[in-house]
């Protein structure tokens, strides 16, 4: 049985009317490359991985009293999911049975720890991850990134399919989509040629780039 592919993004707080659309060019991987203009570059993400035989999950992270991110979620977000499931086909995508995760404004230790382990609860196992770290806070990213580490470790049977960052440049009027993924198993190599003993982790990973990339 295949994964059910799991598409997790923030919902930004931008206010009402200042969340920008744009079309996001791929510079390095084209399949991230949709065409049309969107506010949530998980968007890109659906309509390179999701196929309509696919069972989809979407996991939205998001600050549930913030007026501007309820907004944002059910007017942007909900719209563009529903023009790339018609558009696609996708009718495993259930636009009404999306999982939020609440995230608090405040940057406590406490609540971020809190944020930390309501992500990792809302995967499951056999899952396939597409995760995009555009909006939210500073610390978003790292707990993302530790989120997916450990489900990736200790959960059964996930894959981190993308991890990808859109980027607006306002002087050049510039949307760049970036898939990051090979950070996230550059980490995860690192890790075990650590816990291997591997006296030159740096060299070792210099004699793969230059046996895989170059």
């Amino acid at each position: 049985m295949s994964n059910v592919k799991t598409f997790v993004t923030v919902i930004a707080e931008q206010a009402k009317g200042s969340l920008k659309k744009s079309i996001y060019n791929a510079p390095e991987s084209k399949e991230l490359y949709y065409g049309k203009e969107v506010s949530f570059p998980i968007i890109n993400a659906i309509n390179a991985y999701a196929k309509p035989e696919d069972n989809i999950k979407i996991i939205a992270i998001m600050n549930t009293e913030s007026e501007s991110a309820k907004y944002n979620f059910e007017t942007i977000f909900k719209s563009e999911l529903e023009d790339i499931k018609k558009s696609n086909g996708l009718n495993n995508l259930d636009i009404n049975n999306i999982q939020i995760v609440n995230a608090v404004s405040d940057q406590t230790m406490n609540s971020n720890l809190n944020l930390f382990e309501d992500i990792l609860n809302a995967i499951d196992d056999n899952e396939t991850l597409y995760t995009c770290i555009t909006f939210g806070t500073k610390p978003m990213p790292m707990m993302l990134f530790m989120a997916l580490n450990y489900a990736y470790k200790v959960k059964m049977n996930i894959e981190i399919g993308a991890i990808i960052y859109g980027s607006f440049y306002s002087g050049t009027r510039e949307a760049l989509i970036y898939d990051l993924t090979a950070l996230f198993y550059t980490n995860a190599l690192f890790l075990e040629l650590a816990d291997a003993g591997e006296s030159d982790p740096v060299g070792k990973l210099k004699e793969i780039r230059k046996k895989f990339f170059e």
